[in-house]
């Protein structure tokens, strides 16, 4: 996995990747996959072997063990992007490799808003 930095792309390619953002349509769009994320409200839900009760969603403790190497807004960022995955069901194969990926997508879209 490689990181885009901004620095390293011309006029033209930071144009390119900035404008859908900047358009009524592209920040519509973000907007509709964002909106459910911010507001997460639901159940988690998951089997228990019958031999156990009272255990806990067997995605939890990977996702814990991400966010608790994270501080301030990332690791916010993280435990609701992942309690969002719990309640919606989504499997989550590789929860470091997508929290990074994720916190990239912001610092790029920090790095656009800056320049």
């Amino acid at each position: 996995m490689h990181a885009l930095d901004w620095g390293d792309l011309s006029d033209d390619e930071r144009r390119r990747i900035a404008e859908p953002v900047g358009e009524a349509e592209g920040a519509n769009d973000l907007g509709k996959v964002a909106t459910p994320i911010l507001s997460v409200d639901g159940e988690m839900r998951w089997q228990e072997p019958h031999s156990q009760s009272g255990t806990v969603h067997p995605e939890l403790e990977r996702f814990a063990e991400v966010i608790g190497g994270l501080t301030g807004g990332r690791a916010e960022r993280a435990r609701q992007f992942f309690n969002w995955c719990l309640v919606e069901r989504v499997a989550v194969a590789d929860p470091a490799g997508l929290e990074s990926e994720f916190d990239g997508c912001v610092e790029l879209i920090r790095q656009v808003q800056a320049a």
